[in-house]
């Protein structure tokens, strides 16, 4: 037994003792070490010489890095070395872009000098996936059967479809985005129109009907502009809204097409799917509004998003509805019955994706950041002047 807690105890300060030979053979460690001693001492001019070397070496694991850095950073700060001080916090700015700064271990001339520096990221890229459901707005019908008799049996039905974009992003300030977004985007919709009644005996209601469903595919590019609503730059979670435009080019086209003719016996005319791009026009534009929220997470954001996509021109080619000599405009006609309408294909969406950051360290200028402390000042006595009214 007492082998057995001879082994425990080994196995579960083998890696204390492992960091503390470590800590006594290292020299970088040693030396920052010394360096933290140094700084507590109030000797502040020997620290640069104690981890300049092992930090330009990148000798350092991260935790340490951040550490050494900061030292290095105060001490220059407090000896007046202010070009040294910037070079450094670009340095560790690159290191480390998401560092945030606490009033309780960080002193407040490291604060002052790290916000500073712009702290957001500058560039965006990524991915998102998304499901749409489609509305279809129909401005002119058409068809071989007498509209205005049947029009109120034409039933419109949309399927769920599908998106997959890649995205570029660029913050042109802190709460603001522009997007650049390239993607597939899959329509699904369906019809159905009561075409004729027949003179039947009136105990059978004999009439005949068309249903079809359309596949649409596009390539989309959307540009546009989000607007971020965070309390400050180390938000977690953020909100935003957006407005952009959408402009896509259609891929494909295909329609499933059935007539039924009910009577005291059903019949069925099916054929196969037909390709109807030249009915459908090869550009297409929509407006789109956005809202959303991103979610913090290391080197970049988890978001998820709701929107709308309003369709701005009909999508239907005029030109070549009625254009006998396509094989498939002639078989939509004779065999279904079926003309094209005028329609726009508006669209709700939802998209979840994630986007990794890249940040670029730049001083924002003494200016700003006074404006920048001024406000954060005047937050501080309106909660302070709040509490003290309670």
């Amino acid at each position: 037994m007492k082998k057995i807690v001879y082994i425990l105890v080994f196995l579960l300060s083998s890696p204390l003792i492992g960091q503390i030979i470590e800590a006594e053979t290292d020299p970088c460690l040693l030396n920052l070490n010394n360096a933290d001693k140094a700084y507590k001492g109030g000797n502040i001019e020997a620290i640069p010489g104690l981890v300049k070397e092992c930090l330009d070496q990148n000798n350092y694991s991260k935790e340490n890095k951040t550490k050494a850095y900061k030292l290095l950073i105060d001490s220059y700060i407090f000896q007046g070395m202010n070009d040294s001080a910037d070079i450094y916090m670009v340095k560790f700015l690159k290191f480390n872009p998401e560092f945030r700064t606490s009033e309780q271990t960080d002193r407040r001339e490291f604060i002052d000098l790290h916000a500073a520096y712009r702290n957001y990221p500058v560039f965006g890229i990524g991915v998102k996936l998304g499901l749409g459901l489609g509305q279809l707005v129909v401005i002119n019908e058409f068809g071989a059967h007498n509209i205005e008799a049947s029009s109120l049996d034409s039933k419109y039905k949309v399927n769920i479809g599908f998106s997959a974009e890649a995205f570029a992003a660029y913050h042109p300030h802190r709460d603001g985005e522009l997007f650049l977004d390239l993607g597939y985007v899959n329509f699904k919709f369906a019809e159905e129109t009561r075409l004729f009644n027949y003179n039947y005996p009136t105990t059978v209601d004999a009439h005949s009907y068309y249903t079809y469903t359309e596949t649409v595919n596009s390539l989309n590019l959307s540009l546009g502009y989000k607007y971020l609503f965070r309390k400050n730059v180390y938000s977690k979670v953020v909100p935003y809204i957006g407005v952009g435009i959408r402009g896509g080019l259609l891929m494909s086209s295909n329609i499933s097409a059935e007539r039924f003719i009910i009577g005291e016996s059903q019949s069925t005319i099916k054929g196969s799917n037909l390709d109807i791009k030249h009915l459908r026009n090869r550009w297409n534009a929509w407006a789109t509004g956005i809202i959303g929220m991103k979610f913090k997470i290391p080197k970049g954001n988890v978001f998820f998003e709701l929107g709308y996509d309003y369709n701005l021109f009909n999508i239907s080619n005029p030109r070549e509805r009625y254009n006998l000599s396509n094989e498939a405009t002639n078989e939509l006609l004779f065999k279904y019955f079926y003309v094209s309408n005028d329609f726009r294909l508006n669209n709700f969406f939802f998209k979840i994706g994630y986007n990794y950051n890249f940040y670029i360290p730049k001083k924002i200028g003494l200016k700003k950041n006074q404006k920048k402390g001024a406000r954060q000042e005047k937050r501080k006595a309106k909660k302070e002047n709040s509490k003290s009214n309670e």
